[in-house]
């Protein structure tokens, strides 16, 4: 019965089309195509949140995807509907709910649940913000234990918006003016102060509600009193505005590349400095962070860099007392986030002992750098791998993988240089292993289902890929361009090394995506791989073919013109 449908099938699909048979209509009317999972990077991500109090990161896109990772295996996924641009997402304290802001200034009230063994992801409620004069909503802020989410306007006001139904009730006390808010400031000049660009909940008094203008107007107001309770005045046209975790601080970022930090005791003009120094002329820092002691901190921000020397890196540096690094990526900075470390007292509970490591999200892959060792390296993730980090240029799926082979290459398992040996810092959510089949389960792993994916790229690299679960990881990596030597280009002359005195700002190249290839013909064109013999034939774009078997044991091969 299966052969006669796959032979009609290839009839429908090879041979020339008839009247009333191997039309489009026909092969849709009987066969579907569904997709089962999605392996990779995400496409077109725009913004990154993680929580502290559940161990989850989140990832929304621009298609509408929203995506909950937690510990290798916990992975739950979900669309907004209709499809949305996720501008920003918050998790709501320690509740299992997620909110999620559209482009189009639409809210989305998600649930996690836990049905069986399997994590589900439900929306609850969306909202379309409407209201006379907010243009756009640019930021929104859950304050802790709190029934409404704070929602910044374009227009310059604020929404308290309620969490139980979702819903704006146009109350003259659900809305923050910004002529009220900067009032003391201003004095009887009502000069607009712009949009919100950033608020922020202080995390020891959840009432204070820290409320930044565009052009850099600053106020501190509380959601009890509906009053301010002290303003700032501005410095420069601000970018972001975040609280120490002390809540006695914050630190603001501006467009002129400069970074200020303000006490609330204080109403005076806060201590403003430019990391990247006074005399060039910056780019912005559109997002900042600030952990640790005023004096020995850390603090990581991006952007900052000067606009003629560095104007093309995307970066994201970190600076803790005198020392700065930037990290250099190849593809555009998203956002980023910090994983505290937290320490269980038992008479205080858990409280944050310092910065575990910080997670960057670029356009192209995402990226976790490892804080507490020295030289600060990348953490080897076990999902999120970027199957494109060289361009993929063939496939091969090896679907029920035999054992031993399998246990072979996990023996040879790939091991990036300049690595951190510390585990994956997001730890968040169960995996139940099951070795009985099940649709519900998270991860399902037995002694002959598993499944490897082997891909060729334009660099020259063959990479073998864990498919058997949800999470796609890299198992093995070989290299072909090794093999060669460039005689067409002419040996460059060696350069005299810069004195360690003028090497500044430090830049660490960080990632793996690279989508450039200095040689064409190391492209992989084909790639057949037979498990039984433990044998691989390889083809070039140059013309070149490889015949590889996999050694139980390291071998040293040499080669010849």
């Amino acid at each position: 019965m299966a052969g006669a449908a796959f032979r009609r099938l290839k009839a429908a699909i090879f041979k020339p089309a008839e009247p009333g048979f191997g039309s489009s209509l026909d092969v849709r009317e009987e066969f579907g195509v569904v997709r089962s999972v999605e392996h990779g990077f995400p496409h077109r991500p725009s913004a990154i949140t993680y929580s502290s109090h559940l161990g989850l990161l989140a990832i929304g896109c621009q298609s509408g995807d929203l995506s909950l990772f937690g510990q290798s295996g916990v992975e739950a996924s979900c669309r907004h509907d209709p499809e949305s641009s996720v501008v920003q997402i918050i998790f709501l304290g320690k509740q299992m709910r997620v909110l999620t802001v559209g482009f189009e200034n639409d809210l989305h009230l998600w649930s996690l649940e836990n049905k069986g063994d399997e994590c589900r992801i439900t929306e609850q409620a969306s909202y379309q913000v409407v209201y006379p004069g907010i243009k756009r909503v640019s930021v929104a802020c859950y304050p802790g234990n709190s029934q409404q989410i704070a929602v910044g306007t374009e227009g310059g006001n604020v929404l308290l918006i309620s969490l139980d139904k979702l819903m704006f009730s146009n109350k003259h006390d659900d809305i923050i003016y910004w002529n009220k808010a900067t009032e003391p400031i201003q004095g009887m000049n009502k000069l607009h102060p712009g949009s919100v660009e950033a608020l922020d909940a202080c995390p020891t008094d959840p009432d204070k509600l820290l409320i930044g203008f565009e052009k850099g107007t600053l106020c501190l107001w509380s959601l009890a009193q509906k009053a301010p309770l002290r303003n700032f005045p501005p410095i420069q046209y601000l970018c972001s505005a975040v609280w120490h975790p002390d809540g006695r601080m914050f630190v603001t970022s501006h467009e002129d590349g400069s970074i200020a930090t303000w006490s609330v005791e204080s109403e005076q003009h806060g201590r403003s400095m430019k990391p990247y120094g006074l005399r060039e002329e910056c780019r912005k820092v559109q997002h900042i962070a600030w952990r640790g002691s005023q004096d020995n901190g850390i603090l990581v921000f991006e952007g900052g860099l000067g606009r003629q020397q560095h104007g093309d890196k995307f970066s994201v540096s970190v600076q803790q007392g005198k020392d700065l690094v930037a990290f250099d990526f190849t593809s555009r900075v998203i956002g980023f986030c910090l994983v505290d470390e937290y320490e269980t007292d038992d008479s205080e509970g858990s409280r944050c002992h310092g910065v575990d490591s910080l997670i960057v999200l670029c356009e192209e892959e995402l990226v976790a750098i490892d804080l507490k060792t020295p030289g600060m390296p990348s953490i080897p993730k076990p999902y999120l791998y970027s199957l494109h980090d060289s361009p993929l240029t063939c496939i091969q799926h090896i679907p029920d993988c035999p054992h031993d082979f399998w246990e072979a290459l996990l023996q040879a398992e790939y091991q990036p240089s300049e690595r951190s040996l510390r585990p994956w810092p997001v730890r968040g959510g169960v995996v139940r292993v099951s070795t009985e089949p099940s649709d519900h389960s998270l991860l399902v792993t037995g002694p002959s289902d598993h499944s490897l994916l082997v891909t060729g790229h334009e660099d020259g690299t063959i990479r073998f890929w864990d498919a058997t679960g949800v999470s796609l990881s890299l198992v093995y990596k070989v290299k072909t361009n090794a093999f060669f030597i460039n005689v067409d280009v002419p040996p460059e002359e060696e350069e005299e090394e810069e004195p360690e005195a003028e090497k500044w700002p430090v830049f660490v190249k960080t990632g793996t995506f690279d989508p450039f290839c200095d040689d064409p013909r190391l492209a992989i064109t084909q790639i057949e791989v037979c498990p039984l013999s433990r044998t691989m034939a390889v083809a070039g774009y140059g013309g070149q073919v490889f015949v590889f078997d996999f050694s139980p044991e390291p071998m040293l091969s040499q080669f010849s013109k």
